[in-house]
């Protein structure tokens, strides 16, 4: 089982991704590989939702996000993630990575996981730049 520190630098690191304006534009419309390992939303999904266990780490860790102050920033990070997954399944034209990155889904999430980068407690637990 994954240790807290462990994911939540992880969740870190993806919501910043996410909130960037155009890492992912990059990585998934102009195929730049350096960006991130997660080559489409599909990738994106199964590292956060399956790798990751966003919904059942959120839950089972929800204590220590309480402590950082993080935990309603996380829920709101995960309700919009999983919008976002339920928009792609049920609209295949999402697939579009274009469409996607400028659909309102996607504002949604980018906004929580701008939300999340910026809690304040999360120092200890980014990557030293």
């Amino acid at each position: 089982m994954i240790d807290f520190d462990t994911w939540f630098r992880n969740i870190l690191a993806t919501s910043d991704l996410i909130a960037s304006e155009d890492a992912l534009l990059k990585a998934w419309l102009r195929g730049d590989q350096t960006v991130t390992s997660a080559y489409d939303y599909s990738e994106l999904a199964t590292q956060i939702l399956g790798d990751l266990e966003l919904e059942e780490q959120t839950k089972r860790l929800s204590r220590e996000l309480e402590k950082l102050k993080a935990l309603e920033l996380m829920n709101a990070f995960l309700r919009a993630f999983l919008d976002v997954d339920k928009a792609v399944r049920d609209n295949p034209t999402l697939a579009n990575p274009e469409i996607l990155l400028n659909s309102n889904q996607w504002t949604s999430l980018r906004n929580a996981a701008r939300d999340l980068s910026a809690v304040p407690n999360a120092s200890p637990y980014r990557e030293a730049g």
